[in-house]
């Protein structure tokens, strides 16, 4: 009954290894965040760290024909690159829409037709909306679109795992939408911190995906 409740990391020791250094590195921004909101730059150092060593890990620990989904993690440098430590945000997000797009082909067999559907798209889409709408509403909104996708097919997929690390990806998302958004002051500061507190763990989830097991764990 246990296993078809809950789900753990894969086992693989150095993996659960980083997973521990992490898991210290995700207490230290939130504390930094909540309690020595002074300390933002700090913080800001800690979350890109965290991401440079998942990268990392995904990158040397990772299974064969997972370039896509080791590719997508790179592209997640470059994306908290620019959210974190500069002001061009809608370079970010266009980063963004490419890793959602990488790890939704990662998933797919006609990976040619499927990239080509969704590019022109996109593309359509965002000159379409250009006329009304400012350039980083439209990309967020193309992005909104790519996230949804790639929840509800991790949902089809009964990966409980998976859709447990798109679900919080979500919540990040919604956390930046009411922190951005007109109004309380307080309420739009509590939302900024929370964005890391469901981003890095979906991104914890999202790169034990593709990492190898240990060959001694791997049954008959």
């Amino acid at each position: 009954m246990r296993g078809k409740i809950f789900f753990t990391l894969k086992e693989n020791k150095t993996w659960k290894t980083v997973c521990f250094f992490l898991a210290w590195i995700y207490l230290a921004f939130l504390f930094l965040d909540f309690f020595l909101p002074s300390q933002g730059r700090l913080s800001s150092y800690l979350k890109f760290f965290s991401i440079l060593l998942l990268s990392l890990s995904q990158y040397l620990l990772g299974k064969e024909g997972a370039g896509l989904w080791i590719g997508a993690s790179f592209l997640t440098i470059l994306t908290d690159y620019f959210l974190l430590f500069t002001s061009f945000y809608s370079l970010g997000v266009f980063f963004f829409l490419w890793v959602h797009l990488f790890r939704f082909l990662h998933r797919k067999e006609k990976r040619g037709e499927i990239f080509l559907f969704l590019s022109l798209l996109g593309i359509g889409i965002f000159f379409l909306l250009k006329k009304f709408f400012p350039s980083l509403e439209v990309l967020a909104f193309i992005y909104a679109g790519l996230l949804i996708l790639n929840t509800l097919e991790a949902f089809k997929s009964r990966d409980k795992k998976l859709f447990v690390a798109y679900l919080l990806f979500c919540f990040c998302d919604l956390s930046v939408a009411v922190a951005n958004f007109p109004g309380s002051q307080s309420l739009g500061n509590l939302f900024r911190k929370l964005i890391w507190a469901f981003y890095l763990p979906s991104q914890v989830l999202l790169g034990d995906q593709i990492i190898k097991e240990d060959k001694y764990n791997k049954k008959e």
